[in-house]
């Protein structure tokens, strides 16, 4: 599944049950997760990836940097790791 097909898909699933997803586009940051997904008071950052791939470096580092925060912050590279991460935050 293409990236994009899987993000598309993942936020028409938010959106089913009721959550605020926002693009994280950051101009001055590159290697930010894709998606911030907000919900019953939780706040959760997802990279998307094609089946196969992995975060790059620079990803990895800004996943781990959110995590050190206490946030949500994964990557996945299926649809089904995404719905896993979503009801492991939100229920």
């Amino acid at each position: 599944m293409l990236e994009s097909t899987l993000e598309k898909r993942f936020v028409a699933r938010c959106h089913e049950r009721g959550l605020l997803t926002f693009k994280f586009n950051s101009a001055s940051r590159r290697g930010v997760p894709d998606r911030i997904i907000l919900g019953k008071g939780k706040t959760m950052f997802l990279e998307f990836k094609k089946k196969g791939e992995h975060p790059t470096k620079l990803q990895q580092f800004y996943l781990q940097l959110i995590r050190d925060e206490g946030m949500v912050a994964e990557w996945v590279d299926t649809y089904e790791k995404a719905e896993a991460i979503l009801k492991r935050t939100f229920g």
